[in-house]
């Protein structure tokens, strides 16, 4: 190997070495994100609601997760051949999305009638 050879390969892996690490990095932070469902404004305020209720002794559950498969589903859609396929159809309109069952039933009375009222007021009104 000439010394020219060596010194290039140095410098490339140099500038590459650490902007491989971050693209991985980057990858794996949206890989949680989707696994979570959560996008990643939303996941500052997972954790402070994570980190409230364990403080307070409270049950936590995030209102859009669904579990890792269904958030998996719901990112790529229903079907698993097509996932890697950018052409991929979404089965969600993107405006309304489907609620964890554990948080929608530890809501009181109060919260779920905002909530159903707030999801009919953005319902389009027909003319």
């Amino acid at each position: 190997m000439q010394p020219w050879e060596t010194l290039s390969l140095i410098v490339i892996l140099t500038i590459l070495g650490p902007f491989g690490l971050m693209i991985i990095s980057l990858m794996f932070w949206q890989l949680y994100l989707v696994l979570k469902n959560t996008t990643t404004i939303e996941a500052t305020a997972y954790h402070r609601a994570k980190s409230y209720s364990e403080t307070n002794h409270k049950d936590f559950s995030w209102p859009y997760d669904l579990g890792w498969y269904k958030n998996l589903k719901e990112m790529f859609g229903n079907y698993l051949v097509l996932w890697l396929v950018p052409l991929n159809p979404r089965s969600s309109d993107g405006l309304k999305f489907p609620l964890n069952p554990e948080y929608v039933q530890s809501m009181n009375d109060r919260e779920l009638e905002v909530l159903t009222s707030s999801l009919e007021e953005s319902q389009p009104k027909d003319s």
